[in-house]
């Protein structure tokens, strides 16, 4: 008996020893220390308050204003919780209609696009304009891109215009094409209903840029 209880003791010894000495398991850190920045083009885009636009709609040939009532946030944040150290170059303003100041709509920058109304990093189908020098939709998107050297807006030439096409738009729900430039944002805008017949286009008249 007493070599039995040697034995069981001695296996018992060895035992704490192995779970003692065992390395803990170790965490590998796939974070990147890095930063995703906007690019120069839509850099151009990062407007202030009191910026404006006043639009004539061709179709009801009514006026509406677009304005800057705020800018979000800016700066650099963390692409996921997970990972602190990758960060990107963020800006955010919130736009809204003279007709109806109850109504807002929130564009962010970020990298080379600029999406409206979007509530994800992630979201294929939310930019609005793309950098007009090298900006490319997310593989996956349904949207369409064309780019303009220059399209005649009621009553002048913009360049370098991106004319992207939503067949169904997260805020108008119904196919929109939006005509943009970094230089003056917003130049144009038409809605067509599901059988494609234009019901609005409302047409860049004025504007008050501010950087």
């Amino acid at each position: 008996m007493k070599i039995q209880k040697v034995i069981v003791s001695g296996l018992l010894l060895v035992l704490v020893l192995f779970f003692s000495c065992k390395k803990p398991t170790e965490v590998i850190d796939t974070c990147d220390v890095s930063a995703e920045y906007l690019s120069t083009d839509i850099t151009k885009l990062k407007l202030k308050k009191s910026t404006y636009w006043v639009f004539i709609d061709s179709v009801s040939l009514s006026i509406d204003s677009m304005y800057v009532d705020s800018v979000l946030y800016y700066g650099m944040y963390p692409i996921k919780t997970s990972c602190p150290t990758e960060t990107y170059e963020g800006y955010g303003i919130r736009v809204r209609s003279s007709v109806d100041t109850s109504k807002q709509d929130i564009y962010r920058l970020k990298g080379g696009s600029m999406d409206r109304n979007t509530t994800t990093l992630s979201d294929l189908n939310g930019s609005v304009y793309v950098d007009y020098n090298f900006g490319a939709l997310p593989t996956g998107s349904t949207n369409t891109v064309v780019k303009k050297d220059s399209v005649f807006v009621y009553d002048q030439y913009y360049k370098n215009v991106v004319i992207l096409t939503r067949p169904n738009d997260n805020t108008e729900f119904k196919k929109t094409v939006y005509y943009i430039n970094s230089e003056f944002g917003f130049l144009k805008k038409e809605i067509y209903s599901s059988t494609n017949v234009l019901l609005s286009n409302k047409i860049l008249k004025s504007k008050n840029i501010i950087r």
